[in-house]
């Protein structure tokens, strides 16, 4: 796990880089303009896939199919309007990337094999579960005040007395 703060440091220096030159280049105003509107396009972009991508799904669920490829492409959709809102031009690359549908198939399988690879986990049972801490009692009580106790313990001394038993 430790690529990952690397690849966000990554990310942030290689987008700062093409701001420059890019701002360099084309002047600041063009720039502007540019993520401006590759964030406009990302939402116009977005709601129409989403749109298709949710046709997909439905139509997938009325046939009785789970809709796997229909949920791949959504993430993918997810994925390249994420990046295609966040602002610079490298994150807009790989986010027009994702919405290219070919692209997007692949790109989206091999995270995902990633993902359920790196995700795995195991379930183990430690001594002090539950099903494991032995048998339970159960049982109920009363509290008893310090009068009725007396009269308990007065009561249960007459029946022990050999003096007032009944074998007189």
């Amino acid at each position: 796990m430790r690529i990952i703060p690397i690849l966000f440091l990554a990310i942030i220096v290689s987008e700062i880089y093409l701001f420059v030159e890019i701002g360099g280049i084309l002047g600041i105003t063009v720039t502007i303009f540019l993520i401006l509107s590759t964030a406009i396009a990302a939402v116009i972009l977005f709601r129409l896939q989403g749109f298709r991508v949710l046709t997909e799904t439905q139509l997938a669920l009325s046939t009785g199919t789970f809709p796997v490829t229909p949920i791949v492409h959504g993430f993918g959709i997810l994925i390249a309007g994420a990046l295609l809102i966040i602002p610079g031009f490298f994150t807009d690359f790989i986010g027009i990337i994702f919405f290219v549908p070919s692209l997007r198939a692949v790109l989206t399988r091999v995270i995902l094999r990633k993902v359920m690879r790196i995700g795995a986990f195991n379930v183990t049972a430690t001594a002090n579960s539950p099903s494991e801490a032995g048998p339970i009692i159960d049982g109920e009580y009363s509290v008893k005040t310090s009068c009725e106790h007396s009269e308990a313990a007065t009561s249960l001394a007459k029946d022990s007395d050999p003096d007032t038993s009944e074998n007189r």
